[in-house]
């Protein structure tokens, strides 16, 4: 059973570690609650003035069951759509917090794939405080193949 208040908490506990680090190289805005509800959290800007809007997402379970959870029903008793298919992100941040790894990927391409892998993985079961989340469990040398860039989050 996840509570929401913890999950939360932990969430933007590595929100601010993944603002630290990608402050490095980037301006980082945060973007406010309406935007946060489409599925944006951040808008990078670099140097040269490019933005891009961003999705964070952390999944610390990764780590010892070597599976990603891609979120396809974020609240059961609405049929509310997960990530995997509302995000309005250009780019997806999945980290994985007990690796100190990040993988950036073209939200676009994970829409293209999920339906391929609800074909060929499992769906889990995330129970919450009167709802459930579901989500595809795609191993992790799948899911991170599809990244178009790896990071190490140090120097924090």
């Amino acid at each position: 059973m996840y509570e929401f208040d913890e999950q939360l908490a932990d969430g933007e506990n590595h929100e601010k570690t993944l603002d630290s680090f990608y402050s490095q190289s980037y301006k980082v805005t945060k973007v406010s609650m309406e935007e946060q509800k489409r599925g944006l959290d951040r808008v990078f800007t670099s140097s040269d003035g490019f933005r891009f809007s961003v999705e964070y997402k952390a999944d610390t379970t990764a780590d010892t069951s070597n599976k990603a959870f891609v979120e396809t029903v974020s609240v059961n008793t609405s049929n509310k759509p997960g990530w995997a298919y509302s995000s309005c992100s250009q780019i997806l941040i999945y980290y994985i917090p007990p690796r100190n790894i990040a993988y950036r990927f073209e939200t676009m391409k994970i829409k293209r794939l999920v339906n391929k892998w609800k074909e060929i993985y499992e769906t889990k079961e995330a129970p919450n405080n009167g709802y459930t989340t579901l989500g595809v469990v795609v191993p992790l040398g799948e899911f991170i193949k599809h990244a178009y860039k790896v990071e190490f989050i140090r120097g924090i």
